[in-house]
Order: structure tokens, then sequence, then C-alpha cells
């Protein structure tokens, strides 16, 4: 059991050294980069950006999806108490008052409050309004809105380990087997596996920059 688990090891530090290599390059602005309003949330990027460094891209998607929300809740507190400063007596009350208006807040609701404010502008509203593209799908596992372009079976083939395993020992024609449909619904794991790693980096440069966005207007308006 120890020799297959330190097989097993080896194996994951491989993989993980290899997707290193891979994508570091691209990723590198994004752990460079100084945020102003969302200095705080340095930590989640990284840990976001550390997932797809080594290529875990469904818990990178996860992730982004509590940044995005973290995002717009950080965003509408800090501009709700922007001209007080620690040591200010209102300080605390402002606090209260922000939390209350939206720290319990649905993701919709998040997103309406930040466009009332003018902290994110209409075409960053639409943008931010693909929750169920993202966020229900892989943070509530409901997997039939991560395949609704997949069709619902696929053609495959029967057949047996052991006959094809004879075949080759005898060097003859490995078997087919019956052409059968399989459902889709059997490979969902992997179809989800598949299209987290086609958007799992997109997805989270478009919050990153919209965090950006925010960052500057949040710069520009507190001056």
């Amino acid at each position: 059991m120890q020799d297959q688990f330190k097989k097993e090891i080896i194996s994951k530090v491989k993989y993980f050294r290899e997707n290193i290599l891979k994508n570091m390059r691209a990723l590198e602005r994004f752990y460079n980069h100084k945020f102003y309003l969302f200095a705080e949330q340095k930590i989640l990027i990284d840990e976001n950006l550390d997932c797809l460094l080594i290529g875990l891209n469904q818990a990178s998607i996860v992730t982004t999806n509590h940044l995005m929300e973290r995002m717009l809740k950080v965003a509408l507190i800090k501009f709700h108490t922007m001209h007080f400063s620690v040591g200010d007596p209102e300080l605390q009350t402002k606090l209260g008052e922000a939390k209350q208006k939206y720290d319990g807040k649905y993701l919709f609701e998040s997103i309406k409050n930040a466009f009332d404010r003018k902290i994110i502008n209409e075409e960053e509203k639409k943008e931010l309004e693909f929750k169920d593209k993202f966020r229900n799908p892989y943070s509530h596992a409901e997997i039939s809105k991560i395949v609704t372009d997949t069709p619902s079976t696929f053609s495959g083939h029967l057949f047996s380990f052991k006959e094809i395993e004879n075949a080759l020992q005898k060097g003859e024609k490995i078997p087919v087997g019956e052409k059968t449909e399989v459902p889709t619904d059997i490979m969902y794991q992997i179809i989800q596996v598949d299209k987290a790693d086609c958007v799992s980096f997109d997805y989270f440069q478009q919050v990153f920059t919209i965090m950006c966005n925010i960052d500057e207007r949040y710069k520009s308006e507190s001056r």
C-alpha cells in the first residue's frame, strides 16, 4: 500500500510540475497585480490562481464563484464607508449600516445594488448576470446546466476486456463488440472536467477584469 501511495504522489508531483511550467507565464501578471480596494482579497485571488496554475480547473470555477460574490459585497460596503477612516467615531455606525444593507443579499441583488451605486456599468452588469452558466452548475452541482449542449446519448460498443486480452495474446483481430446507445448521464463527470478545462481561465479573467475596473473607480471617487 505504501509503495502504491508513493507512486501516486510521484505521479502527481510530475503532473503538477508540468502544469506549473505550462501555465506560469499566462498567470504571472495576475499574481503580480496590486489592488487598492481589494487588497484583502489577495489571499482568495492567489488561491484561485494556484488552482489554475496546477490544473485544478473545477476548483478554480468554484473559487471564482465565491470571488465574484465577495467582490460585489466588499465593494458595496467599502463604497458606503468610503469617507470614514479608522479612528472616526462614525465608521462603526456606517459599517453596521453597510452590512445590514448589503451583506446578506443574493447575487442578483448585489449585482443590482452595485449597478445602482455605479460601482459597475451596464456592460459589466450583463457580464455578471451569468450565474446560471457557472455559479449554480458548479457550486450547486446542477449538472444538467453544464451539459446543456450535449446529446442525451452517444454511440458505443459493448466488449469484454477478457476477449480483447485473449485476442491480443493470440495476435488475432480485436473483436469490436455489439453497437449500442450509451446514456450521456454516465459520462457527466468527465464532460464537466472537460468543460472546466476550457472555461475556467476565461471566467476568472472576466471577474478579475471587473475587479480592476471597480478598483480604479473607487480610487477616482475617493480622492
